[in-house]
């Protein structure tokens, strides 16, 4: 998946545009629109998936998210919607014309709402997103099937609803 990403920069985008790397726990106060390729190329390097690991990496982790692993993987995936959430908004302020977020994950699943709590849901995401004309393009870096159908289809539905793609 990195070889790829790393090919799509360097071959399919054009040296005038703009993109950023972000990871879900990473600030949108941090975050700037390049044309500079490195800094992304060497996030990507970094990429590293949690999937099935939840042991804590920081003190953010330690501290909000933890429990059972059902637990743990409901507030990553509140955190990922969140960041997704947050960067298709970022992106509007781009400026006029269609812009592209490349979403790569294994999946999502579809939050349990519960009254009274208004975190982000997969349908605010691509609202969010279709307002400030955000394309959401997924990749799922699985070679096989998945072995929970509903995550991939989540993000299916998220690249549908914004016209953009499921790779």
């Amino acid at each position: 998946l990195r070889g790829a990403l790393a090919r799509f920069i360097g071959e399919a985008l054009d040296p005038t545009d703009l993109l950023v790397v972000m990871k879900p726990l990473d600030s949108l106060l941090t975050i700037r629109l390049t044309e500079e390729r490195e800094a992304a190329l060497a996030s990507i390097e970094r990429f590293e998936g949690r999937k099935g690991e939840y042991e804590p990496r920081n003190a953010y982790e330690r501290n909000f998210i933890a429990g059972t692993p059902a637990r743990i993987e409901a507030a990553r995936t509140q955190v990922a919607l969140s960041a997704l959430n947050a960067l298709a908004i970022h992106l509007g302020t781009a400026g006029a014309g269609r812009k592209a977020l490349v979403v790569v994950s294994e999946g999502l699943a579809r939050p349990e709402r519960r009254r009274g709590e208004f975190m982000p849901t997969l349908e605010a995401v691509a609202r969010s997103a279709n307002r400030v004309n955000v394309a959401v393009y997924t990749i799922d870096p699985r070679s096989g099937p998945a072995p929970d159908e509903s995550t991939s289809q989540a993000l299916r539905a998220l690249a549908s609803e914004t016209n953009g793609q499921s790779l």
